[in-house]
């Protein structure tokens, strides 16, 4: 897994009715974390109907640019932002690549982004809710046969990134409220 960027984003929301009192949300977040992933994505057995143009893919590079934005729970002002912040990020690329050593299944980007939120909000208790976007950025592989190669495993791959039309997923995931 690479990843590069990743701006820290910071802000304060406030709204008043004309006669209620103020509602202040304190909101943090990362632009521009872009990531790649080599090993366990697939995307396969999806549905099919007479508009379907993606083949099966057993095996691939997911590559994203991950924009995610939070808003804290009113007992987390006052904390360190900069610290939650740090492992937010960080529950987000250990959710997204998974152990060095084995990585972790990606069947599909939406499932992946799912995950990744669910995380932050099962590991970060100071998190009321989260939005994750991440366009599915393609790599495709690059024909190296009128150099009389294959471009194919295990003799290495060549890939290349492209500006063509993706899909932009995006999520939001809130914490269930208490019941008490």
């Amino acid at each position: 897994m690479a990843a590069r960027g990743g701006a820290r984003l910071q802000g304060v929301v406030a709204r008043k009715s004309a006669y209620g009192a103020p509602d202040v949300t304190v909101q943090g977040g990362v632009d521009g974390l872009k990531v790649l992933k080599t090993t366990q994505s697939s995307f396969v057995d999806f549905f099919r109907d007479d508009f379907t143009t993606l083949p099966d893919v057993p095996d691939r590079l997911v590559c994203t640019c991950v924009t995610a934005t939070w808003s804290y729970t009113p007992d987390a002002i006052g904390g360190d932002f900069v610290a939650r912040v740090a492992e937010i990020k960080n529950v987000l690329l250990e959710t997204f690549a998974g152990p060095a050593d084995v990585g972790v299944s990606s069947p599909a980007v939406q499932f992946t982004l799912y995950k990744m939120g669910e995380a932050v909000l099962e590991k970060c208790p100071y998190v009321k809710d989260i939005k994750i976007t991440m366009p599915n950025i393609h790599n495709n592989p690059i024909d190296l046969s009128r150099f009389g190669c294959k471009n194919i495993h295990p003799h290495g791959e060549v890939f290349l990134p492209t500006d063509e039309p993706h899909g932009i997923i995006s999520a939001t995931m809130v914490r269930a409220a208490s019941k008490l």
